[in-house]
């Protein structure tokens, strides 16, 4: 692989990369497990009902193994890439490794998993080139792209106002803060995002046009105050700079935390929301009351996702 181009790599919590195959004393023999996932149905039966009807489904966690062939000079070197390897695969290190997927062609995907009882060292004596298989188990299945995307809405002052000719004038949406803007989304998993306000408003509402899905927050916030909504599953908060808890901001039911993401192409199906967009276009719109040029500014900031490595 890495006379391919492509990198494999181990990203540890704190930001250190371990290189599986570096052309030199390592190298990856094989690789497995990054496929699509497992899927779950749930189905019912009805009376006297032949067969079964498909009511949800969900994935399940996955599974990747690395077999990787290390190459040692001595007996000493051989003790200490054992030692290395061990340093890098401990599971206390503060949450989850990321595993990357590197092309030659610049494409990078991430999946964050956790190491599954190994490495095990099994033969000590086959110590000048020695195998070991890595195994990992990613309980949330889905890789991303690492590169975030960025979306920015602010208004902007208007320095040269110039009036038309007729009247009456028409100044347009003015809880609207910048335009409405079209993402095509490029993965074929929904990316759920992190948003961060800056004051002065006295209520925001973020839309996905596309999906009727909303957050709204109804309190008002000061100039330069900022609060920050992640929307990822099990991670979901908001906060203000200092980190406090402002939850109780959140408007309902005219939020939907669930259901507000970016969809990918598909045929929308109920109120599921892992199913696509037509296209996998989603228009997404800012609003914010009492918002004042040059300082109301809302960044929306997302990862595209995708159910295999490919």
């Amino acid at each position: 692989m890495y006379e391919l181009g492509e990198l494999e790599a181990i990203i540890a919590p704190g930001g250190e990369v371990f290189v599986l195959g570096d052309g030199a004393a390592r190298a990856v023999l094989a690789l497995g497990g990054r496929g699509a996932p497992a899927v779950e149905y749930q189905t019912v039966r009805g009376y006297r009902q032949a067969s079964e009807t498909v009511v949800e489904w969900t994935l399940q966690p996955r599974s990747i193994s690395a077999l990787i062939s290390w190459t040692s000079v001595t007996r000493d070197d051989y003790w200490r890439a054992r030692a290395e390897l061990m340093r890098v695969m401990r599971p206390n290190q503060g949450g989850p490794l990321r595993l990357r997927h590197v092309r030659a062609d610049g494409t990078q995907r991430d999946v964050e998993a956790y190491p599954d009882s190994t490495p095990v060292f099994e033969d000590d004596t086959a110590w000048e080139t020695f195998e070991e298989r890595l195994a990992f188990i990613c309980y949330d299945p889905v890789f991303y792209d690492p590169f975030e995307q960025v979306l920015t809405f602010s208004s902007v002052l208007m320095d040269d106002l110039a009036f038309p000719v007729e009247f009456p004038i028409i100044f347009g949406d003015s809880l609207r803060l910048g335009d409405e803007v079209a993402v095509t989304y490029p993965g074929d998993w929904p990316a759920y995002p992190v948003i961060q306000a800056t004051g002065p408003y006295t209520s925001l509402a973020v839309i996905n046009l596309t999906t009727g899905a909303r957050v709204r927050l109804g309190q008002p916030v000061v100039a330069g105050e900022t609060r920050t909504i992640d929307l990822a599953p099990g991670k979901q908060r908001i906060v203000d700079g200092a980190g406090t808890n402002r939850f109780h901001e959140l408007v309902l039911p005219d939020s939907d935390l669930v259901a507000f993401n970016l969809r990918p192409a598909g045929l929308p199906l109920g109120d599921s929301p892992h199913e696509g967009v037509p296209d996998g276009v989603n228009v997404l719109r800012v609003e914010a009351e009492d918002q004042v040029a040059g300082q109301t500014q809302v960044t929306i900031t997302y990862q595209p996702r995708y159910l295999s490595v490919a």
